[in-house]
């Protein structure tokens, strides 16, 4: 298997345009985070393996994506979980944009969660409903600052 980084970095990369721009930083190859900037992002179709779950905090554009067939959009500051039991296509950030991916390996993610999944079974069963968090703009920058010293 290649390893996480080359992979997500090559998928991540296939939706920059010309002045888009790309941060990684990984732990091992279990979990991936990339900051990705520029303007008008799409982000290709061709997901990475089962084994990895996918998360987005946008900080700053619009957000567009198709979800079992419907077309959705939110401005940012969103945040998105990509549930493997979704359909998830056609995923663009328009405009001048500003976004945080997390990939996480799903039995390293499994394992790193146990002690807390009890206390919050309640709110991920109605967050599996609705994976869109919309969040207040003091919430923004949460992500801005972790490749920073």
């Amino acid at each position: 298997m290649e390893k996480l980084e080359e992979t997500i970095t090559a998928w991540l990369r296939g939706g920059l345009d010309n002045d888009g721009q790309l941060q990684t930083a990984t732990y091992g190859n279990s979990l991936l985070m990339a900051q990705a900037s520029g303007t008008d992002f799409r982000l290709h179709d061709e997901w990475p393996p089962q084994q990895w779950h996918v998360f987005l905090h946008v900080h700053e554009g619009e957000l567009r994506l198709t979800v079992n067939g419907d077309r959705i959009g939110f401005e940012a500051p969103v945040y998105v979980d990509f549930l493997s039991n979704t359909r998830w296509t056609d995923i663009t950030l328009a405009g001048r944009y500003h976004a945080c991916f997390v990939l996480v390996e799903q039995q390293f993610f499994m394992e790193s969660t146990l002690p807390m999944r009890g206390k919050i079974t309640e709110g991920m069963m109605r967050f599996s409903q609705s994976p869109f968090t919309p969040m207040e703009k003091t919430e923004r920058n949460v992500c801005n600052d972790w490749r920073k010293p």
